[in-house]
């Protein structure tokens, strides 16, 4: 149960612009674009701005045993961005920064509410050189959750779905910690996965059933 404590917790984390328990708000993130079925119940939803904020967020929603949902734009499949329990919605929309490009490796570091369309726009005037690929969804869908999913884009006869162009990972977990997976663990570069024990399938293809 969310309770006036807890919303005030929060509030001070994003600031009162960047939260809502209003039914007006909240009955956007109810349901996905794509299933009608089944339909959900987000409680509050809460926009961060920065890795710190979403785990100061998660770490409130641990110590009250509170379901947290991550979404992006809804253009989801499967109702797997559905608040099915209740709980807090956390939109990514603000988390849409591309943080580094790195034209020698062939990389980018991007934050996690970054979209298909966010990315190439981003590439083709900043670096028309590098190729984001073409994905095989709208352009509105998430780049990252796509990835963790096995999305498929124009670049996949050559390497594989998305998970394979994950070069590492840095993730929140369920206690708030934040980890870091692949060379970015052990260096400034997030060159690849390899040689290190690769540990990012411990957060790909999960479909949103990690607990």
């Amino acid at each position: 149960m969310i309770n006036s404590e807890i919303v005030t917790e929060l509030e001070a984390i994003v600031g009162d612009k960047y939260i809502s328990d209003d039914i007006e708000i909240t009955f956007l993130y109810d349901y996905d674009f794509v299933t009608a079925e089944p339909k959900g119940k987000c409680d509050i939803v809460i926009m961060p701005n920065s890795a710190e904020e979403v785990q100061k967020i998660v770490e409130i929603a641990n110590t009250h045993k509170i379901p947290v949902i991550p979404w992006v734009t809804n253009m989801n499949f499967g109702s797997i961005a559905t608040p099915r329990k209740g709980g807090i919605v956390i939109d990514l929309r603000r988390l849409n920064r591309v943080l580094e490009v790195n034209e020698d490796d062939m990389y980018i570091i991007v934050e996690g509410g970054i979209t298909w369309a966010d990315l190439k726009g981003y590439l083709d005037k900043n670096h028309p050189d590098l190729r984001a690929g073409v994905t095989y969804s709208p352009p509105g869908t998430g780049v990252v959750p796509s990835c963790l999913s096995y999305g498929m884009f124009d670049l996949g006869m050559l390497g594989g779905t998305g998970a394979e162009f994950i070069n590492g990972l840095e993730v929140v977990l369920g206690s708030g910690e934040l980890v870091k997976v692949g060379s970015c663990s052990l260096s400034d570069y997030w060159y690849g996965r390899q040689p290190l024990p690769d540990l990012a399938g411990l957060f790909i293809g999960w479909e949103g059933n990690t607990e």
